[in-house]
């Protein structure tokens, strides 16, 4: 190809490199001085078109974020070669010298920092005999500002800046006039300072370049300086300054192309967004930054807005962005390194293949071709080799960092529903302050109130009930989370059960004057295995979603039908319908429509939300279509199992119907030989109400003290008449209910005293401590005054039963004879001390009650087959058994059996009472359910209407 062809051919490679590198400003200069080179001869001239190419390059570099190290090498090295060894020629060495920092800050850009430093002490070295001074700031300057730079990418500000303060005293030494000082040494000074925290000074040096870049005008410095001044008022927290400089920088910049001074602008607005709380704004500009950086190539700075977007989307709770961002950010380091190899190596190559041209004049061709074959083939395998590595190394690190990521969304998630499940804990106490005065209320004056009371009371408990089962669904939800609710499957006669479930509904539908039908015909005589309590609470918030959105006049059916293994329950009504954008978004946690009309009708957003998670639980699927103006149709698909039934088994759940009547606690009036206020209770309770509330229940019939938490609760029992009982909350300040039990328990002197906790903590884990540590009995909040006056009666009781035993306090008998210390027989005695010094009595007793617990179905099981276990005569353990309890054998095991009945109860494993009660051995459900009234003071029957009907807001 003949000279003119080469040299068309490289025009239109530099042709294509420009479009895709530079500016359109930039290009024009590259092109304009590609033309001048050929009708140039004279060597400074064209040493001179060399260098400003290579200076346009590097602007370019610097303002537009491009790494184009190979092409300011490239065209310094040229202007290098011609003026190299004609230095005595005044024009030819400066030349020289703009060459050598050109070469410097190809280098630079390459990030080989040792070769860089290398060329900008030479030429700091050569300056140092130049006399004028303009010349002077012309080469000494640039060649200080590049070492500067690459201390400030080491972090080293201190010698980046001691490189300015050289260049400040040699200034002062040899008297050269400051004002030819660049506004860039100042604006460098400034970032430098900001950086070591030293803002005072920093702003002094901001200012100064910014009245030089004005002076000189120098709009891109004039940006750079502003900008410089807004981030340093940020660490000052002068937010008004911040926006005045950073609008004075964007009047600059709008219509530029200066892509590196804009991102820079969006990143310090993002901070300011930040600082003034408003997240989203915040995440905007950030975007912004990050899409600017990323025009050109990667960069150091990216990686910092991406990482600051990652944390960003992550606080707004948007974790998939905060993730994408997060691995972006992760795939920029990845390309910065494998770019900064690749510009190592290709530069490598530029030097080699320079050397080799010097060395053609004295070898022959054919072996400068050999070598440079070599050459290439060496850095193509290792540039190959290290990407290899460089993703394997990275693919370990972005598979740490997923991992990292989804421990701590899991982490996020267990913090949110600790957080909803004691707020659910917190509205206890107060639904306790409301149910229990208006149990007193509705109990003792039923017969002198007004009927219109009586009514406004009744619909205040129903409401208080609604608020209990909206807590529970909130308990639940937190469960889900957790993954600690669990299915508890049964048998059950699956028509019966609905019909019970709807018929709920149907006065209320009366009520509302609308058209509510039941077609249970698909499932009639089925009976199945399904967990009834979930299959309720599913039921119930679709029919009342239905009922919340359907006005009078309209219609609500359900359907149910069963195909093999598929249950098809289908609620639809004919009410108002769902926005089509909304219906994809209803099953989500606390969604609000955003229909102008619907905020209006309020809601919490957790029933549906509820009722999809259950659904999943349970293996089934929920679907809905949804028209606005006619109604809305959900339709329920639930795998089940038949049940595998006898004759003699009964499904019709007789014993948990609402018609079953619930006997008076007539204990709780007390007999005439027990006198009122004979008995002293210590209350330990730190809110106010609920002392209140307590003292309301308790007063007439005993003495009372009043604790406000644990270590006065000690303080007390120090300093008062004999305690017979303490009733004590769990969460309490200074000395918590768990830690005062402890005490009271480890205690020589006060172990025997029963202890009633009342807590809002309801899960197993806190019920299953209190037991551990001895607790006498548990009540959960909310509950009522016949709970707790049957509870205290009872550990009151007891606890007289055993000091009669022992012989320290003697009450009436039930025959009404004073039982004295003659009554008791020594020889009965076992233990000569306090029999609760004798801590091995007390595992006994542990060991009696398993074994009583593990035989609770076996019919046959009598004390003397348990004395087996125990290796005891049957009379020395029926004395042991009274002494420690209080009661006999035969109440003992009662009292296991009313206990695990309880535990069964409130752990909802069963869905009826007559299943609890067969479950520990007792086949005579009535009876059952009187012993556990008379015991617990609630009726089973209870446990299983507080799960239900209840209109909740879904939203």
């Amino acid at each position: 190809m003949n000279t003119y062809g080469q040299k068309k051919a490289y025009q239109d490679t530099v042709s294509f490199q420009l479009k895709t590198e530079l500016s359109k400003n930039h290009q024009i200069d590259i092109k304009n001085y590609l033309q001048s080179i050929d009708t140039t001869s004279a060597p400074v001239d064209r040493a001179r078109i060399y260098n400003e190419i290579a200076i346009t390059y590097i602007k370019a570099s610097y303002y537009l974020g491009t790494s184009i190290s190979d092409s300011i090498y490239h065209y310094s090295n040229k202007a290098l070669l011609l003026t190299e060894k004609k230095k005595s020629d005044r024009d030819l060495f400066k030349q020289y010298l703009i060459a050598l920092n050109n070469i410097a800050w190809s280098y630079k850009e390459a990030g080989n920092h040792i070769k860089a430093l290398e060329f900008f002490n030479r030429t700091l070295k050569e300056t140092k005999q130049i006399k004028r001074p303009i010349d002077f700031y012309t080469y000494r300057q640039n060649a200080t500002t590049g070492a500067a730079l690459i201390y400030e990418a080491q972090s080293n500000f201190k010698l980046a800046i001691e490189q300015y303060r050289s260049l400040l005293t040699y200034v002062d030494e040899n008297n050269i006039d400051k004002k030819n000082i660049s506004s860039i040494i100042y604006i460098y000074l400034a970032r430098f300072f900001g950086e070591l925290d030293e803002v005072d000074k920093a702003i002094i040096y901001a200012n100064k370049g910014l009245k030089v870049s004005i002076t000189n005008k120098m709009p891109e410095r004039e940006a750079l300086a502003y900008l410089e001044l807004a981030s340093l008022k940020l660490k000052q927290k002068e937010y008004q300054k911040v926006a005045f400089f950073l609008s004075e920088a964007y009047t600059i910049l709008k219509d530029s192309e200066l892509v590196i001074l804009l991102s820079k602008y969006y990143l310090i607005k993002a901070y300011l967004a930040d600082a003034s709380g408003a997240i989203y704004q915040k995440i905007d500009y950030a975007e912004k930054a990050f899409e600017l950086e990323g025009k050109k190539s990667v960069t150091r700075r990216q990686v910092v807005i991406g990482q600051l977007l990652s944390d960003a989307y992550k606080e707004v709770k948007d974790y998939k962005k905060a993730l994408a961002y997060q691995e972006k950010t992760v795939n920029i380091e990845k390309a910065l390194t494998n770019n900064e190899e690749v510009r190592k190596s290709m530069l490598l190559a530029l030097e080699k293949k320079d050397v080799s041209l010097k060395l053609e004049q004295a070898k022959n061709q054919m072996k400068s071709r050999i070598i440079i074959i070599i050459l290439l083939l060496f850095i193509i395998g290792f540039i190959t080799a290290l990407s290899i590595y460089n993703d394997r190394k990275k693919k370990v690190i972005l598979t740490k960092i997923i991992k990292q990521k989804n421990e701590e969304l899991n982490e996020l998630n267990q913090t949110k529903s600790r957080l909803f499940t004691n707020i659910s804990h917190e509205l206890r106490t107060p639904l306790t302050l409301i149910s229990g005065p208006i149990d007193q209320l509705l109990n003792s004056n039923r017969e002198t109130l007004e009927i219109t009371a009586t009514s406004k009371l009744e619909m205040i408990k129903e409401n208080v009930t609604s608020l209990k089962n909206l807590v529970n669904d909130i308990l639940d939800l937190s469960k889900l989370d957790a993954s600690k609710l669990e299915l508890t499957q049964q048998s059950i006669h699956l028509e019966n059960t609905l019909t019970k479930i709807t018929g709920k509904f149907i006065s209320l539908a009366e009520k509302n004057d609308i058209n509510f039908t039941i077609n249970l015909e698909g499932i009639k005589g089925h009976i199945i295995v399904t967990d009834t309590l979930k299959l309720e609470k599913i039921i119930n918030n679709l029919l009342s979603n239905a009922f919340k959105h359907t006005p009078s006049k309209e219609s609500i059916h359900i359907v149910a039908t069963r195909e093999n293994s598929l249950l098809n329950i289908i609620v639809r009504d004919t009410g108002l319908g769902i926005p089509e954008k909304d219906v994809p978004k209803i099953f989500d946690r606390y969604f609000q429509s955003s229909d102008p009309t619907k905020p209006l009708e309020g809601g919490s957003g957790i029933g549906l939300s509820l009722v999809k998670e259950l659904v999943a639980l349970m293996k089934g699927e929920i679907t809905v279509e949804s028209q606005v103006g006619k109604g809305s149709s959900f339709t329920l698909t639930i795998p089940v199992t038949e049940a595998i039934v006898n004759d003699t088994e009964s499904f019709d759940e007789e014993e948990n119907d609402s018609s079953l009547e619930i006997i008076s606690l007539e204990h709780l009036t007390l007999p005439k030989n027990y006198a009122p206020k004979e008995f002293t209770i210590l209350i330990v309770e730190d809110h106010a109400g609920m002392q209140k509330f307590i003292t309301s229940v308790l007063d007439k019939k005993y003495n009372l003290i009043i604790a406000t938490n644990g270590e006065e609760a000690l303080e007390r029992l120090k300093n008062t008449t004999p305690v017979d009982l303490i009733i004590s909350d769990v969460m309490m300040p200074i000395m918590d209910g768990f830690t005062l039990l402890e005490n009271i328990k480890q205690s020589d002197d006060y172990y025997d005293i029963p202890v009633i906790m009342l807590t809002a903590l309801v899960e197993t884990d806190h019920k299953l401590k209190a037991l551990t540590l001895g607790v006498d009995d548990y009540l959960s909040k909310p509950f009522d005054t016949k709970e707790l006056l049957a509870r205290t009666y009872n550990l009151i009781s007891r606890y007289q039963q055993r000091k009669q035993e022992k012989g320290e306090r003697y009450p009436m008998t039930d025959q009404g004879i004073a039982t004295t210390p003659e009554n008791i027989n020594p020889s009965e005695s076992l233990i000569e001390n306090d029999y609760l010094q004798n801590k091995g009595d007390i595992k006994l007793i542990e060991q009696v009650a398993q074994i009583i617990e593990a035989n609770l179905e076996n019919p046959t099981f009598k004390l003397s087959d348990l004395t087996k276990h125990v290796y005891l005569e049957e009379r020395q353990l029926r004395t042991k058994i009274k002494m420690t309890t209080g009661l006999t054998p035969k109440k003992f095991q009662q009292e296991i059996i009313l206990l695990k009945a309880r535990k069964l109860l409130e752990n909802e494993t069963y869905g009826s009472v007559k299943a609890v009660a067969i479950s520990v051995g007792m086949t005579h459900v009535t009876r059952f359910s009187r012993l556990y009234e008379a015991r617990f003071g609630k009726h089973p029957n209870r446990y299983f209407k507080d799960v239900g009907f209840s209109i909740k807001k879904t939203g």
